[in-house]
């Protein structure tokens, strides 16, 4: 492509502002996937630090194709336009201009297609050229052309997309979040399904064993989560941008990159089961059973991984609810196939292990069989399968650091539940019973976390710098009164709670501890988990990261060998939690601050000469 006689040329998604995209540039080679912008004037020369915003933001939004219109929002008082083909070819007759028969753009002036408060600047012209439509914004400083060609055998990104930047942000964020929190439970009721069956019909030493893998189960899960929330973010922004073939680059290297690190898991989880869980001090009356529960369950994380990887790219474009529905027939399976191996079969640990990893391996199939039946460029195909360079360092630089900050976490707990095994058997007990809890509060609140994720990149990929603080506050406030409702719920309803994984009171004794400190501290955790998201949707992951590690894994393991060491009660031991999250929130909060103002300094108009 070439402009006019000294012209400059830039490739970006049609309409959208030039972005540096957080740490990966969305490239000039962008016209090669359908999107062309040609700047055209002699008198007229854009660079890629402002000077193609500069235009873009004097008159025209972004434009919407579809099979029968073309939807034009302004930036001028949020206005949109929508030209039918049937007005141009009206307008055309009259001899206005616009002609949807001729090759290439008219070069005559013409009046604007329909009446509209923005004529001052702008006119429009409509063309078509071959396997393509030409709309010719010409506003009075310059002329610019965008190309948008349609995808054979695929419908267009912007008719199709569940899109996540028009539109009331609080009720969209919340009906995106909504089907991801049930997700969520879904998942966490896997391994509550697994501790609850063998507590109520295969004995307390079982109960104790699989209890005993649940922070190795966090670590590994939550490296998974966290790459996936990479994948998440990434997807999103080439999606909301409209540069479909990095959208196609993206999705099929991070299958690859996906599986490989399932399967890395699986190595792991078979080969470092016993020492993990001796680093643990798992009591030994519960290590046979809990290394034999590990080594199965982890036969599903290949599973585990591509699910989550689906997740994600569904996630990216809004699309919530198909992941739900995927996962809710593997959870009832999981439910179905537990009680069958542990009351009919008598396997124990052994049972509630393999029905976790056959369900897994259910949901994992239905998510990737409905990713190669999108007809979207982020559509899953077997054929396209191979690790694009560039994206799998995206990908990697995401969320490599992001699924650490989740395994952080779980290391941090390591010494926690340390501590816990410090006390006897009957608090090891109910503490794996209260535990169930955590996993249930915190995935209610992540869904809003992952939902903050993907707004802000979406709308940060497409232009939109004033729905990207909204939709960190919202979420924000949707996540901290998530905690603070159901933690309150916890506190007043956690003896019946407690009875659904064990018959023995003094179980429910030694669980309600934990309980009666963590009830109202969940809360507390929204300010710091959702300022990483926000961070994570700008681009930036390794800050938070360093962050997370100093606040919430350092500090932790100091509070453990003095605080908790000195006065050795479980109250001392469980306010570690709250105090963390307040001390690392307080820090993210600050380097999000820092890193928006600098991420939304390119939206910024430049100062008049």
């Amino acid at each position: 492509p070439a402009g006019g006689a000294g012209g400059g040329v830039w490739g970006i998604a049609a309409g959208s502002r030039q972005t540096a995209a957080g740490g990966f540039a969305l490239k000039p080679h962008a016209y090669k996937n359908g999107h062309v912008v040609y700047l055209a004037h002699s008198n007229v020369w854009y660079t890629a630090e402002g000077g193609i915003q500069a235009l873009v933001d004097t008159f025209i939004n972004a434009i919407y194709l579809y099979d029968d219109k073309v939807l034009i929002p302004f930036n001028y008082k949020e206005g949109t336009q929508t030209v039918t083909f049937g007005e141009a070819s009206e307008v055309a007759s009259e001899g206005n201009g616009s002609d949807l028969d001729c090759f290439t753009a008219p070069r005559t002036a013409a009046q604007v297609l329909c009446s509209s408060p923005f004529y001052l600047f702008y006119r429009i012209h409509l063309a078509k050229a071959a396997q393509c439509l030409i709309i010719e914004a010409v506003p009075r400083c310059a002329r610019v052309r965008f190309r948008m060609y349609r995808i054979k055998g695929k419908k267009s990104m912007a008719s199709q997309t569940n899109t996540l930047t028009e539109g009331p942000l609080a009720r969209q964020i919340f009906l995106v979040s909504l089907p991801l929190a049930l997700s969520n439970l879904l998942q966490v009721l896997f391994n509550m399904s697994d501790v609850a069956v063998v507590g109520r019909f295969a004995g307390s030493t079982a109960l104790g064993a699989v209890g005993s893998t649940s922070t190795l189960v966090t670590l590994f899960t939550g490296f998974l989560i966290g790459l996936s929330n990479g994948i998440n973010v990434l997807v999103a922004r080439f999606y909301g941008a409209r540069h479909p073939k990095d959208v196609e680059k993206t999705v099929h290297s991070a299958a690859i990159i996906s599986a490989v690190a399932g399967v890395a898991l699986l190595l792991i989880g078979l080969l470092g089961s016993p020492a993990m869980l001796r680093l643990l001090n798992t009591k030994e009356d519960l290590l046979p059973g809990a290394i034999l529960y590990l080594r199965v369950y982890f036969l599903g994380m290949p599973a585990l991984a591509l699910y989550n990887f689906g997740n994600a790219v569904f996630s990216s474009i809004g699309d919530t609810k198909k992941p739900l529905l995927y996962l809710s027939i593997a959870g009832a399976l999981n439910i179905a196939l537990n009680l069958f191996f542990v009351i009919v079969c008598d396997l124990s640990v052994v049972g509630v292990a393999l029905a976790s990893a056959i369900s897994q391996c259910v949901s994992a199939f239905l998510i990737l069989r409905a990713l190669t039946r999108v007809q979207d460029c982020y559509a899953l195909d077997v054929h396209k399968l191979q690790l694009d360079p560039v994206q799998a360092k995206s990908i990697l630089a995401l969320g490599v650091p992001a699924g650490l900050q989740n395994a952080i976490f779980a290391i941090a707990n390591l010494f926690i539940q340390a501590g816990v095994n410090s006390f006897d058997s009957l608090m090891v007990k109910g503490n794996s019973a209260a535990a169930n809890a955590d996993g249930l509060i915190y995935d209610c609140m992540a869904a809003f976390y992952m939902a903050c994720a993907s707004f802000m990149s979406q709308n940060y990929g497409a232009g939109r710098p004033d729905r990207v603080k909204k939709s960190y506050f919202i979420s924000l406030g949707y996540s901290f009164g998530v905690g603070l409702v159901l933690g309150a719920a916890l506190f007043f309803c956690g003896p019946a709670f407690l009875a659904l994984f064990t018959t023995e009171a003094a179980v429910i004794d030694a669980g309600m501890k934990r309980v009666a400190v963590m009830a109202f501290a969940y809360g507390i955790s929204a300010f710091m988990d959702c300022t990483i998201a926000a961070s994570r949707g700008l681009g930036k992951t390794v800050v938070p990261t360093i962050i997370v590690v100093l606040g919430s894994c350092v500090f932790r393991v100091i509070w453990v060998y003095t605080i908790f060491a000195h006065f050795h009660t479980i109250p001392a031991l469980y306010l570690l939690y709250p105090c963390s999250w307040i001390l690392t929130a307080l820090a993210e909060i600050a380097y999000f601050a820092s890193c928006y103002k600098r991420a939304m300094a390119i939206f910024r108009k430049p100062a008049a000469a």
